[in-house]
């Protein structure tokens, strides 16, 4: 069924399965501490180490409710890592412990107590280390996308003596696309003279949101990215039945434009823009990285945006022979 899910059920089902894996590691690696310990395969499975996968799995739905996944992937993330990474490590001090004990307790008949207690002492001083070694090499496998302050510089650089706006549609959108891992993005900007959004590639003009539509409406109001996943959680939130019936209204809105996530473009009080981004290609949910850039995005772009509006409005006047005002 995980191929068969999107957003953040695809991620739910995803982490509590990883949630289990890290449970059956903790009970292989603690059925190999037995079979070395005690010579043979203890079939038993200890009560502690069941309850330990229940807790587990109870943490990661916790979360999972808790944060609604907007940052679950990097809670996972760094789980996962620190997770393997200490089983790792038990796992070699535990061989090398055991060699060293055998080993010094046959060839020097030296009591049990005393190499135990070296051995306490070598754990209390080596671990620390060894454990650092192991999470920073387990790390390296992970590798992160580029940051999000130089993605937005960069763009930032691309676009700002841009005034076309066809051409900062095209740099803009292709950007996200390419950062976000998404295949539908589109820019729309208001036109104040027909009081409509457009899209600035000609080929899909067609494609028009009126100022009076209701998500236009919303982000009157607010003006933070919306996820269309996040409205059911957006409505248990809302003070009043005005705010729920806003909310329910741009809901129809952003199903009718088939869009993930919607975030605006605004400068003094007024929308002027709205960005339209589709599903993950891999059907993942939003994460707070995907806003946090966005957001920073928006921070960069408004104001060369705003200018390439009023730059073309006053080349369409001139052309027209309309004075400016």
């Amino acid at each position: 069924k995980y191929f068969y899910y999107s957003g953040i059920e695809k991620q739910k089902l995803g982490y509590i399965t990883i949630g289990y894996l890290i449970a059956i590691l903790i009970l292989l690696f603690d059925s190999i501490r037995s079979a070395l310990l005690s010579g043979y395969i203890d079939i038993n499975i200890d009560l502690l180490y069941v309850n330990g996968s229940i807790l587990f799995s109870v943490f990661i739905v916790f979360v999972i409710l808790r944060y609604r996944f907007m940052d679950i992937k990097v809670v996972v993330r760094k789980g996962v890592i620190y997770a393997i990474s200490l089983v790792a490590t038990l796992a070699i001090y535990t061989y090398l412990a055991l060699l060293f004990k055998n080993t010094i307790e046959e060839s020097w008949n030296i009591n049990s107590t005393w190499t135990a207690i070296v051995l306490i002492a070598l754990v209390a001083l080596g671990f620390p280390p060894l454990k650092k070694i192991v999470e920073r090499s387990i790390n390296t496998l992970f590798k992160g996308r580029k940051s999000i302050d130089l993605a937005v510089k960069e763009l930032k650089e691309k676009i700002v003596t841009k005034t076309d706006i066809q051409i900062l549609d095209e740099i803009i959108c292709n950007q996200v696309k390419e950062y976000l891992n998404i295949d539908q993005v589109k820019l729309f900007l208001l036109n104040h003279k027909e009081s409509k959004f457009f899209h600035p590639d000609k080929e899909l003009h067609q494609d028009v949101i009126d100022i009076n539509n209701d998500l236009i409406k919303y982000f009157q109001k607010n003006n933070n990215v919306l996820i269309r996943e996040e409205i059911n959680h957006l409505l248990d939130e809302a003070g009043n039945n005005q705010d729920k019936d806003l909310i329910q209204k741009a809901e129809k809105e952003i199903k009718k434009l088939k869009a993930g996530l919607v975030i605006p473009f605004v400068a003094d009080q007024e929308v002027f823009g709205l960005l339209v981004l589709g599903e993950h290609r891999k059907k993942e949910a939003y994460t707070i990285q995907d806003v946090k850039y966005l957001e920073q995005l928006r921070e960069q772009v408004s104001v060369v945006l705003a200018n390439a509006i009023q730059y073309q409005e006053a080349m369409e006047r001139i052309q027209a022979g309309i004075p400016n005002s």
